[in-house]
This record gives structure tokens, sequence and C-alpha cells, in this order.
């Protein structure tokens, strides 16, 4: 995929010469500090981690995590934090995958920090079916601190995410992260997804 026009310099979706872009203007007050991605969620990308998400192929969790070093998006300088997943989602999501990632890269000397912020359980939630405005507004409770971790932490963070769509899981994350101590919070997404024309 290439964008046509320029890439928001916050979040990366593309945008048209002279205008907002359609993605953050959505999110109202955005806390996370940068982000970058490895490519855009489009056509062969969808369907390789859409197999990697449904279908278990474990191999692509080392090519996934081989990506990240090597374009130089993690470093042993700075801890990552994945974006939690509830224990029944651990059993059929990404977050299973997202936690396999983690465990590779720390064997590669990229340090961990696990249980900062936590995901709540929601068999109603259904992200797929929302509005981009639905997700935004609806995400918040969906995750928590817990109060033990409030200003537990400083210095900069990665946050690790499979795909920036709306930007509403990685933002609220960004929010917590900063409520836990941590000072610059870069987010780090496999894919950036590009909003619909309807959504913009």
């Amino acid at each position: 995929y290439e964008p046509h026009g320029s890439g928001c310099i916050l979040c990366g979706h593309p945008v048209a010469f002279d205008k907002q872009c359609p993605s953050c203007r959505h999110l109202g007050t955005i806390h996370y500090d940068n982000l970058s991605f490895i490519h855009y969620y489009t056509g062969f990308f969808r369907d390789v981690l859409l197999k990697w998400k449904a279908g278990g192929y474990f191999r692509l969790s080392y090519i996934f995590s081989e990506l990240l070093i090597k374009n130089g998006l993690v470093n042993p300088g700075t801890p990552v934090v994945i974006v939690p997943c509830s224990t029944a989602d651990s059993f059929v999501r990404a977050g299973a995958n997202l936690s396999s990632i983690s465990s590779i890269l720390s064997g590669n000397g990229i340090p961990q920090i696990k249980g900062v912020y936590k995901k709540r359980f929601s068999p109603y939630f259904k992200q797929k079916k929302l509005t981009v405005r639905q997700r935004i507004d609806g995400i918040g409770n969906r995750f928590y601190l817990p109060s033990r971790n409030q200003n537990r932490y400083s210095g900069r963070v990665i946050l690790l995410d499979d795909v920036y769509t709306t930007g509403a899981t990685v933002n609220i994350g960004a929010k917590l992260l900063k409520e836990a101590g941590f000072s610059h919070v870069t987010v780090i997404t496999l894919f950036r997804g590009i909003l619909d024309s309807h959504h913009q």
C-alpha cells in the first residue's frame, strides 16, 4: 500500500494535503508521544495477520519479532509492555500471540514489564461491530490501572499492539502507563490500519 499525500506525523495515517488527520481527530486528547509500525494493514498483510491471529501460525511471531528488532523499533534500552488481554481472550485471540512476541523479544534482550495495567473481560463488547466513535467512547471502561501501580514506574516505555485502527486501545493504554509514572510512551504496532472513507 502506498498512501496518497503525506502521513500524519503522529499516527502515520495518510493525510491529504492541507487536511486534518482523519484518524487523530477522533481521539481527542492523545496520550502517547509517538508511534511507529511495520506496514499498513492492507491486502497481503491483512491476510497474514488474520492467519496469525486465528490460525495460530506461531512461526510468524518470530518473523514479526525479527522485524521489530531489525527495524530498530525495539531495543534493550527501553522496556516493552504489551496491550493486555483478559484471561478468556488469551486462549482465543491475538493476546496469546502478542505474549509469544513478548517472550521472543525478551529472549533477545528486550526488557518486558508485565501487569502494569489490566483488561476487563466483557462478553458483550464486540469491537469489530462498533463505529469509530463507539470504540473510542467505550474503551475507557475496558482497561484499568491497579492502585498498586499508580506512579510506580518512571522513564520511557514502549507499548506494543498488533494493529492500530482507531487508536483507542493504545491511547487509553498510554494514558494508564503515564498514570503508572512513565514519562514517555512510544506506541509500536505491527500494522497501521487505514480508516474507511465513511469513518473519515
